[in-house]
């Protein structure tokens, strides 16, 4: 399973205090959220939450990985945005074409490219 969105999830959980809220917000089924906390908790090896059924709370460990995962998500959230949006051009282009060449035909479609 997605490990950025196992990790999602988890945080969502913790904050939420429920697998039901989490559900709704995410838009993820039940069974769904339950299989990624259990895909991070076997990833990681560790219990991460105490689960009865009325109450969701963090075990030790759940407590000592809580700020490590926000922190890698956090990092995860601005490699994504650092990497910008797919939809702007950046960087430089370079041509090698004749004088003759640049002036008749590419400054046009280099004006209309700008």
């Amino acid at each position: 399973m997605d490990k950025v969105t196992a990790a999602k999830v988890f945080i969502d959980v913790v904050h939420s205090g429920s697998f039901t809220a989490t559900t709704e917000r995410l838009e993820m089924s039940r069974p769904m959220v339950t299989r990624y906390i259990e895909s991070l908790e076997d990833w990681l090896q560790v219990r991460l939450l105490h689960r009865t059924t009325r109450k969701i709370s963090l075990t030790s460990k759940g407590t000592q990985c809580l700020p490590q995962i926000e922190k890698w998500m956090n990092q995860a959230d601005e490699l994504v945005s650092m990497t910008g949006s797919h939809d702007r051009l950046t960087g430089t282009i370079r041509i090698a074409t004749s004088t003759s060449f640049g002036f008749a035909k590419l400054s046009a479609a280099v004006t209309a490219f700008m």
